[in-house]
């Protein structure tokens, strides 16, 4: 069962949810499209979803249960992904590292920050 979202409405924490959810869902989708455009299998389109897809739902999902614990591993994945790509793919073009750093690091790591500071403030006003 799903703990309760927080009743107030407080913009840093609809941006988080907002950016943290768009980022998974664009990448699941992205591994749908992909998988269907290489003329996989479904069993290989399901792959291709569940290896981007999942993996970044997953991390936007547990901000819900903590959003200590979501935005830890939300920086954690965005500081991660925006050191490896470049490792990874060093021969790609600039333009390409650009738009993966912006579409795959810079959104957990906002997202993640941005819980990180609400968690801050939600406890300061609790005390």
């Amino acid at each position: 069962m799903l703990p309760a979202l927080p009743a107030r409405k407080d913009w840093i924490f609809a941006l988080a949810y907002g950016l943290a959810f768009t980022w998974a869902i664009f990448w699941l989708w992205f591994g749908i499209a992909s998988g269907i455009s290489e003329g996989e299998s479904p069993l290989g389109v399901f792959l291709h979803a569940v290896a981007p897809g999942a993996a970044c739902l997953a991390l936007a999902l547990s901000a819900i249960y903590s959003e200590w614990v979501g935005g830890v591993l939300l920086v954690t994945a965005g500081l991660l992904f925006g050191v490896m790509y470049p490792l990874i793919f060093p021969h790609a073009l600039p333009s390409v590292k650009v738009f993966c750093e912006l579409t795959l690091s810079a959104p957990p790591l906002i997202a993640g920050l941005l819980f990180l500071k609400h968690n801050r403030i939600a406890r300061t006003i609790t005390r």
